[in-house]
């Protein structure tokens, strides 16, 4: 998942490996010959069983769009070692009967994720907002000695986040993942999540739930002017069914400067955004200009802010409404301590990357 974050300086170098991974995708095979698997029994749960599914659509410069669905199921008490779940999948999805969910053999935490991106003694300029030229008052400069500015940009991200995948259930839990991205295997471009579902194993109830209205988003479509960095930027796109919020992101680094430069299309000056967020978040974020909202299809980055760098990256974000569904269905109005056996949640999102006006010369297939 991607998190853009000033904590996160990670070199352009760094940035483009998941172009690399989508290159593998597009070369794997969509899947294997499947055993037969029995349903396993229904699980009684101590708590609230939870199931995740986040359905990312990515498409850039060079590269073809791809769906990449990650899944993450976590259930007590744990009975069983080890932890054995599969969610048993619609035919629409056109990837076999049924996916695993294994316990990650290695849990990478929060914090060993964030310290490997996170080089010292670099400074950093914030830029932000919608505009021909650089407005008065940017950039906000960090540096390396001074990291106490950083109190001076919204706190996208402050208070409870919205999802992270990467934090270890607590002790006693069950816990699944599957991920097309980690197997380095594809879905077809007509691939569907609509349908019926059921996810059952060792530490599950069975989670039974249909998708009808939700799916992956279309891939977005960008244009990003003629290349010229020392002009304004235009960025602009075509809409995207479904979507309910936008965000621009554009960075570039030098490595012998130690210097990293960060604009966003947000009215504020922010950290930054999580790429999983909730629709209900996505919506207050939009209300507060840190998203643009979804009748938004164009910005500008001011002129000259990545005039001579030669590594400059544009990132543009969509995000859809989210599934929910839980056993029993969620009351109009739930009484205090109202828990259900099982509860569901599905993430749609959708992200573009390129190099500033090369989208017209290597079209996005």
């Amino acid at each position: 998942m991607s998190n853009f974050n000033l904590k996160k300086k990670r070199t352009l170098r760094g940035m483009l490996f998941p172009a690399a991974i989508l290159l593998l995708l597009a070369a794997s095979p969509l899947h294997a010959a499947q055993a037969d698997i029995a349903i396993s029994p229904p699980v009684t749960p101590k708590d609230t069983a939870r199931y995740r599914m986040v359905a990312t659509t990515t498409s850039g410069v060079g590269i073809a769009s791809q769906r990449i669905l990650t899944l993450d199921a976590r259930g007590l008490p744990a009975r069983g070692t080890p932890n054995k779940a599969w969610h048993m999948i619609p035919e629409a999805m056109r990837m076999g009967r049924y996916l695993p969910l294994a316990r990650p053999a290695r849990f990478f935490g929060e914090k060993e994720y964030l310290d490997e991106y996170e080089p010292d003694g670099w400074t950093t300029k914030i830029y932000w907002g919608s505009a021909k030229e650089t407005p008065k008052g940017q950039p906000i400069v960090i540096a390396p000695e001074d990291d106490g500015k950083r109190s001076q940009l919204y706190d996208a991200q402050s208070g409870k986040t919205s999802l992270s995948l990467r934090r270890e259930p607590a002790k006693g839990w069950g816990w699944g993942q599957w991920s097309n991205e980690d197997l380095q295997v594809r879905f077809s471009p007509d691939s569907s999540l609509r349908g019926n579902h059921l996810v059952h194993g060792n530490f599950l109830p069975h989670i039974k739930f249909a998708v009808s209205q939700h799916d992956f988003l279309e891939p977005l479509r960008v244009q990003t002017g003629d290349g010229n960095l020392h002009a304004p930027i235009p960025v602009t796109w075509k809409p995207v069914p479904r979507a309910i919020g936008y965000f621009v992101y554009a960075v570039a680094d030098d490595e012998l400067k130690k210097e990293y430069v960060i604009w966003t299309s947000s009215r504020r000056a922010t950290h930054g955004m999580q790429s999983c967020e909730h629709s209900d978040r996505v919506r207050t974020l939009a209300d507060a200009g840190v998203l643009l909202k979804p009748d938004v299809l164009s910005c500008n980055i001011p002129m000259g802010i990545f005039a001579g760098y030669e590594n400059v990256m544009i990132m543009v974000y969509a995000w859809g409404d989210d599934y929910r569904a839980s056993y029993p269905p969620r009351p109009t109005n739930p009484p205090k301590g109202w828990k259900p056996d099982w509860r569901v949640s599905g993430l749609f999102f959708a992200r573009w990357s390129g190099i500033p006006g090369t989208e017209k010369l290597r079209p996005v297939p």
